[in-house]
């Protein structure tokens, strides 16, 4: 057993003390705590840095909501640095854990026939900055022009024609085309944001941070834009300004923008799985593990004849208490590789704590005909049995957990108890 002052015993405590922390919203104290654990390379330490970003970022709303401009800016600077400027947990899950992801190098001919009768809109912005980039400025501005005569979906192409006349020093039509695309489109974050810019630029900070509000609402995880429109607010502030600003959601729901990304990933990566299911219970055992069984359903849709993604999932579905979707899942596994030896004593033991003994029975049987003749595996089968009524079937398998491993105090201590 760990002693006291051995930095290793205190880790399970500090996880699961910061995160109820996190779900008591008591923000201050779970920075505190999660801060010990951000060094850390495992999920520990990186749901940690997770969590202390979001309760930076927490702090620094609330700051900015009540115009303590320099604590907020100072709160969500430490959160960005803690976990970038993205707050989607599957984002930084994916960022985390996916990185390992190869990339195939793709070029793209963008003046090609084919791209240019293309109904992209993103294909016709690749085309206009391939000129851009060429200097072929007034081309790449009549290409745009062009796309959004022909196209219905005109947000994008707008954004992109702001952005070379941003570039080209003219505010006042980088302006008009970002207020073309929030017409075109009201709820693109990105029209908004750009528009903000260019309004700050010509010096109307008012009209700035109004933009960047409305963009922080369409995108409410982006760090970078709560530290951008506290400072923003700040400097209208100093000029005698107050700007009334709505509240903002402190918690935000998961996102979905990178579960295709992880999906894939656990699909190839299955010790994904097996080290979050490895961390201590915490409070926010709700909301990581349901954002990993939405996970493995995305990958099960394209894989569902894989027996470690159903075993995965059912282990997923255990952690949350849904113990009849997750016999389901792991019956799935041991049908797909009845060999699957995991899979046949995970079950078992699903079975057992529903109180079906003779389901749990037959498969722990089926684990060890699979090659699992182990001693806690027959321990496990003699408990099973003695409980169910069946004691000489139940000491067989007892000795032979003796037999295996003399040592093995669990099954002796069984035995003994049934011979006194």
């Amino acid at each position: 057993m760990d002693q006291p002052d051995n930095p290793s015993a205190q880790v399970p405590r500090q996880y699961v003390t910061g995160m109820g922390y996190y779900c008591r919203r008591l923000h201050r104290q779970a920075v505190a705590e999660l801060a010990h654990l951000r060094t850390r390379k495992d999920p520990t330490g990186n749901l940690a840095r997770y969590y202390e970003g979001m309760s930076l970022r927490a702090m620094g709303l609330k700051a900015m909501a009540s115009g303590r401009w320099d604590e907020a800016e100072s709160h969500l600077r430490s959160a960005i640095k803690c976990i970038g400027r993205n707050a989607d947990l599957s984002d930084y899950l994916a960022a985390s854990y996916a990185c390992t992801r190869r990339f195939d190098r793709c070029t793209r001919q963008a003046e090609t026939s084919a791209e240019l009768r293309s109904d992209d809109p993103a294909a016709w912005r690749r085309f206009a900055q391939a000129q851009w980039q060429s200097g072929r400025r007034a081309e790449a501005h009549l290409t745009l022009r062009q796309a959004v005569r022909r196209l219905d979906q005109t947000a994008g192409l707008y954004i992109q024609i702001g952005l070379f006349l941003g570039a080209e020093g003219d505010l006042g039509g980088a302006a008009g085309a970002f207020t073309q695309a929030i017409e075109a489109d009201c709820t693109n974050g990105d029209a908004h944001y750009y528009l903000a810019l260019a309004t700050l630029a010509g010096g109307d900070v008012v009209q700035a941070a109004k933009g960047l509000q409305r963009a922080l609402e369409l995108r409410p995880t982006d760090l970078m834009l709560a530290y951008q429109l506290a400072k923003v607010a700040h400097a209208a502030a100093e000029r005698g300004t107050t700007l009334i600003l709505r509240p903002f959601d402190l918690h935000p729901l998961p996102g979905r923008s990178q579960v295709d990304q992880l999906a894939r990933y656990v699909t190839v990566e299955g010790d994904f799985i097996e080290a979050f299911l490895a961390l201590p219970r915490s409070p926010v055992d709700e909301e990581l593990f349901g954002l990993l069984s939405g996970v493995l359903e995305v990958a099960l849709a394209d894989h569902p004849d894989y027996a470690d993604l159903q075993f995965h999932f059912s282990r997923v579905c255990q952690r949350l208490g849904r113990t009849l979707e997750a016999i389901g899942h792991a019956d799935q596994a041991v049908r797909i590789n009845p060999r699957f030896i995991k899979a046949q004593i995970h079950l078992a033991e699903l079975y057992a704590q529903n109180g079906q003994a003779p389901l749990a029975t037959k498969h722990l049987r089926q684990a060890v005909s699979a090659g699992a003749d182990w001693a806690d595996v027959h321990c496990r089968l003699g408990e099973i049995l003695l409980a169910a009524g069946q004691p000489s079937t139940a000491r067989w398998h007892l000795q032979r957990a003796v037999q295996l491993n003399a040592g093995y105090d669990r099954a002796t201590k069984a035995l003994s108890a049934m011979a006194a």
